[in-house]
């Protein structure tokens, strides 16, 4: 855009490029996985008038096919947290943070001698044994593309740095809290784990009380993946409209311009974003009022 100054010389003005990052679950999608219609038909308008749209979230790419076919999204998105961004249209990576050779190989002889059910986040799918059978419906969550390893799967060919994005276990509270402690212990600064109890889609014999386990390389987050789409779009972090609802979603809080967080969210979740949304991810229409708030929608 041209406008002139008070001596009527031709200046150029840029006109802001304004981003929308949107997290998945629990914002964009419903507690089935499907992705609300109402936030659909907003991100296709936001785009329709000009506005830069992508995902930011904790899934490998492999998960986020259908959300980016619903959305006819192009451009990168942010998975695995910030480890990994992805071309959204042809799946070419853009960015991959994986861990240090030496550090994944230590991980990997903890992995092989616990007694907890591993699997590898491979960019954009999920590794896992015959051990790992019975959580499928569990690790599906971060990829629809799983490969079973017929031999231990510390023994998979692909455990190398240049293909792990992540490592998850699964097993009791005991187990998971002592080699995440164990972990930390010996790795330190070289890498990002945390442990928490989840809730299996289909109870496991044996296993009451469920708790997982996951490992990243250090740095990446959700909020050095908004930066970086940031600057692929050509717009400052002030221009930038983030939507989420969990701790993870805090670090793009933290540096977007406007944040949103769904009205589930935490406490000390929503304590850091800007404004508190009255849509929740069972009514739908987070994103939605979002943009309207932010004053990209009408």
């Amino acid at each position: 855009m041209r406008r002139s100054d008070a001596a009527g010389r031709s200046r150029r003005v840029r006109t802001p490029r304004r981003l929308v990052a949107v997290d998945l679950d629990g914002t964009l999608l419903d507690r089935q996985g499907k992705p609300h219609a109402s936030d659909v038909a907003a991100l296709r308008e936001l785009r329709r008038r000009g506005v830069a749209v992508a995902l930011a979230t904790g899934r490998l790419y492999g998960g986020v096919l259908g959300a980016v076919r619903a959305i006819g999204l192009e451009g990168p998105v942010a998975c695995a947290d910030g480890s990994h961004l992805v071309d959204a249209e042809n799946g070419r990576d853009l960015l991959h943070h994986g861990f240090e050779a030496g550090t994944l190989a230590g991980l990997r002889d903890r992995f092989a001698a616990n007694t907890v059910t591993g699997f590898v986040l491979a960019r954009d799918r999920v590794l896992h044994d015959a051990r790992g059978h019975a959580f499928l419906d569990y690790v599906g969550i971060w990829s629809e593309r799983m490969h079973r390893h017929e031999a231990a799967i510390t023994d998979h060919p692909h455990w190398h740095a240049d293909h792990v994005t992540a490592l998850v276990g699964v097993g009791d509270q005991a187990t998971i809290t002592a080699l995440h402690d164990t972990i930390v212990l010996e790795h330190g600064v070289n890498v990002q784990s945390v442990a928490f109890r989840v809730t299996l889609p289909v109870k496991v014999p044996g296993l009451e009380q469920p708790w997982s386990l996951l490992v990243r390389a250090p740095g990446p987050s959700k909020g050095t993946a908004v930066a970086w789409l940031a600057e692929h779009h050509g717009c400052t972090l002030d221009e930038v409209v983030v939507v989420g609802d969990w701790h993870n979603d805090v670090p793009m809080f933290k540096v977007a311009g406007r944040s949103f967080a769904m009205a589930q969210a935490p406490d000390d979740v929503k304590a850091v974003a800007t404004d508190v949304l009255e849509a929740s991810h069972a009514t739908g229409g987070g994103i939605a009022e979002a943009a309207r708030r932010a004053g990209l929608l009408p």
